[in-house]
């Protein structure tokens, strides 16, 4: 009896223990050492396959996902402790102590944990979990955060017609290495969330104007509450002293050829000024190297669109010949990626050419690093070249309509539908 009573205690004592599992125990610190380990894990192991293949595959992820997988992972496999403000008003943090997973298995629970907190997640919660940091190599480094708020993106005519414009969504990128010419790369993911490969790029799309957006390093557990100015490399100066355009005009009390600040902020003068403070030994980037880095992140950029456009193509498929609503049409448009790849071509060519055009002559010019980007299957047997992209861009034969047919998308022919816009 005294023997089944024993044993009974002790099934008692595991059934009590699973039922209060946490997600994982950590027994260790963010400090400087591991935080250093995090940064050499991100710049190593965390690639654009990271979620197709091997341990973490088949998270669906979209872009504040992918970063606070990155994070939490990463202090799971070196059993560090996770937090991230709770979204809902709670005034709490979100951690690996919870114990909502605690029926099911260590490596359940952790997937668990992981679709949670990207159901918390978004570039709103990345703004209040990450911090603003100075701008050099000890606090701008793999595994920091790139981050950017909801904008309005207006052009001239919604500017004259009084349109709001078109609504960019916040995102944000994780930064995977630094080049010593003070290139970031970084990975992203993008809305819907998918399953789906990490994009690599380079490219910064605007200029960071709130304490919420910019190069960020992600907060410790114990440092929720502390006043910022407490906070390592913490620092405002992304947001009022880079970017400042400096003039050559002179004026009263300088003298000629004197450089002068006007006091205007401008996204490439803040690029200009990032990899300046980034770059080793005063490291500059060649034209050539320019053009390279440009074309792989255009790449990145158009194997994206590909994805978009082929879900607006599976989703006019499915509901067959009426045209989209105006709700399905700004879900499966593309009108601002398509602008931002323009831009990115325009860039390129602005390494090789004074003005910029985007001449046919200059876009062969560029062919082959273009073209490194390898084929892009645009249609089932059917693949286009980057460069081929390119020259649909310049000639103005692109379409973002998802109404239109799938060659009509790549300026591979005439776009035909009636269907209204939006």
């Amino acid at each position: 009896m005294k023997a089944l009573i024993t044993i009974a205690f002790i099934l008692t004592g595991v059934v009590a223990g699973k039922a209060e599992a946490q997600v994982w125990n950590d027994s260790g610190t963010w400090n400087q050492q591991t935080e250093d380990a995090y940064a050499q894990w991100v710049e190593s192991e965390v690639n654009e396959d990271f979620y197709l293949n091997g341990k973490w595959a088949g998270l669906a992820h979209d872009c504040a996902d992918a970063a606070y997988y990155t994070r939490a992972i990463f202090a799971y496999e070196n059993k560090l402790p996770f937090a991230m403000i709770d979204p809902t008003g709670s005034g709490k943090t979100v951690t690996n102590k919870m114990t909502r997973f605690n029926s099911q298995s260590e490596e359940k629970r952790v997937r668990s944990f992981l679709k949670y907190i990207a159901n918390l997640s978004s570039t709103k919660t990345i703004g209040r979990d990450t911090y603003p940091v100075i701008v050099n190599r000890t606090y701008v480094r793999p595994g920091g955060i790139w981050a950017r708020p909801t904008l309005m993106d207006r052009g001239l005519l919604d500017i004259l017609s009084g349109s709001a414009g078109t609504e960019l969504p916040g995102h944000a990128e994780i930064i995977k290495r630094i080049e010593p010419t003070g290139a970031i790369w970084k990975l992203e993911s993008t809305v819907p969330k998918a399953v789906r490969a990490l994009n690599l790029t380079a490219n910064m799309w605007f200029l960071p104007e709130n304490p919420q957006t910019g190069l960020r390093k992600w907060l410790t557990p114990e440092q929720y509450g502390l006043p910022f100015n407490q906070l390592p490399g913490y620092s405002l100066e992304q947001f009022k002293e880079l970017g400042v355009r400096a003039s050559t005009t002179t004026g009263e009390g300088s003298y000629p050829g004197s450089s002068q600040t006007t006091g205007a902020r401008t996204l490439d003068q803040y690029k200009t000024d990032i990899a300046k403070r980034l770059a080793m030994n005063g490291q500059t980037e060649s034209s050539q190297d320019a053009v390279r880095r440009i074309a792989k992140s255009l790449c990145g950029s158009i194997r994206l669109r590909n994805e978009a456009v082929q879900k607006a193509i599976a989703f006019k498929a499915k509901i067959g010949e009426r045209c989209l609503s105006a709700s399905e049409y700004d879900q499966f448009s593309t009108p601002s990626r398509d602008k931002r790849a323009r831009e990115l071509l325009k860039e390129a060519m602005s390494a090789i050419s004074t003005f910029g055009w985007l001449s046919e002559s200059n876009i062969k010019e560029i062919s082959s690093e273009l073209n490194a980007c390898g084929p892009i299957e645009v249609a089932a047997g059917q693949t286009i070249t980057l460069t081929d992209w390119a020259l649909a861009a310049a000639d103005d034969r692109l379409s973002s309509d998802p109404n239109q047919s799938v060659g009509a998308r790549w300026g591979l022919e005439k776009a035909q539908s009636t269907c209204p816009t939006f």
